[in-house]
């Protein structure tokens, strides 16, 4: 960086390092820069708003997330992050129709475990139900997926099937 500023690699690079070193600001601060750079490259907004996002800074998230998915539409990762900015911001009717779309690029364990989430928030729990057995199937080895699905079974009185739910993760 010191030898070439605008090197947009060793930006990602030291990024990266610093998430490893555990130093989000400064690692959200080098994908930012690296953005700067890479302006046409979804990978660098995406890790930007992923950076922001687990520091809480929503807002700049949200900004780095949407450009992600302007550059590549098909990006499910940013996708899957939008929703969970959503979520997080409780705008609850455009996270279920970004959950939708992560569900219709790629059915993976976590598209259906976020559309799970947001069904739950809703309260449609009998969807939220299927998506979180379905987010199992996809991932057998999904804790957060048999935690939710067992929290939601206690709301509903299931209780053998959340023990059982429990039982799994230990």
């Amino acid at each position: 960086v010191e030898l070439e500023p605008d090197f947009a690699d060793a930006y990602l690079a030291r990024a990266a390092t610093y998430e490893k070193l555990d130093e989000p600001g400064k690692a959200a601060e080098d994908y930012q820069r690296a953005t700067v750079f890479m302006d046409k490259s979804t990978d660098a907004f995406y890790h930007a708003a992923r950076a922001y996002y687990n520091l809480g800074k929503l807002d700049e998230a949200m900004e780095y997330v949407e450009k992600a998915i302007e550059l590549k539409r098909t990006n499910e990762l940013a996708i899957q992050l939008k929703t969970k900015i959503l979520l997080d911001q409780d705008n609850l009717e455009e996270a279920f129709n970004t959950a939708e779309v992560a569900l219709m690029l790629k059915s993976d364990d976590i598209s259906y475990y976020l559309h799970g989430l947001v069904n739950e928030r809703k309260g449609d729990l009998d969807n939220a139900e299927d998506d979180y057995e379905k987010a199992i199937r996809k991932n057998k080895k999904f804790v957060d997926a048999y935690l939710s699905l067992a929290e939601l079974q206690v709301k509903t009185g299931s209780y053998e099937d959340a023990f059982e739910n429990c039982e799994e993760v230990l």
